[in-house]
């Protein structure tokens, strides 16, 4: 009987443990929000989400550089799809498409875990990792996201850290240093904003 009463005591933990949504690590309706990064080495980047149904297009702008990050997102998975970017005296615009989406957050997502993305012969190995980081905006546990290539098509970003209210803290070496939107930007409140919803 003690035997049986552990065993759903167990599972009743495992199911009240259920993993968060996929969405939990990325901006609610972030259109229209622009985020503002920096970079010790490299100076200011700005960043603003447009919403077209699922996709969410994240123009960057930086210097002389500008792009295009393209995301799907759905209650399961946010992908990034396709990636453009232009720098003055380029003579091209470097492109990427991504099919499969690579994944950047995930149904389920936690600490430690790791899948491949293949293309053919290319690989994209991502992996997530519980991280404390200090950004110009604050200090933020995050699910830090890192993509370690194998031949696999060029990607503008490898690494993301996601806050669970604000999302991308910190993209490569750019660090989350300003939000401007009609959501406020203090992470508390935005949080206790989102929980209303859930």
């Amino acid at each position: 009987m003690r035997i049986l009463t552990l065993l759903i005591l167990s599972c009743s933990i495992l199911l009240t443990a259920a993993a968060a949504n996929a969405l939990d690590y990325w901006p609610d309706a972030p259109d229209g929000l622009v985020y503002h990064y920096s970079s010790a080495d490299f100076g200011d980047m700005v960043g603003e989400f447009s919403v077209d149904g699922s996709e969410q297009t994240f123009h960057f702008t930086h210097a002389e550089c500008y792009g295009n990050l393209v995301f799907l997102a759905t209650s399961a998975a946010v992908g990034l799809s396709t990636q453009f970017a232009m720098c003055a005296g380029w003579i091209d615009p470097d492109f990427a498409g991504f099919d499969p989406v690579l994944d950047l957050v995930r149904d389920g997502m936690a600490d430690g875990e790791g899948w491949v993305i293949t293309y053919g012969s290319q690989y994209v190995f991502v992996t997530v990792t519980e991280e404390s980081i200090t950004v110009p905006l604050g200090t933020f546990t995050t699910l830090h996201v890192k993509f370690n290539t194998v031949g696999a098509p060029y990607i503008f970003f490898q690494d993301w850290w996601l806050e669970p209210s604000l999302g991308p803290v910190k993209v490569g070496i750019w660090e989350l240093r300003a939000v401007d939107g009609t959501v406020a930007t203090e992470p508390s409140t935005w949080s206790e904003l989102k929980a209303l919803y859930r």
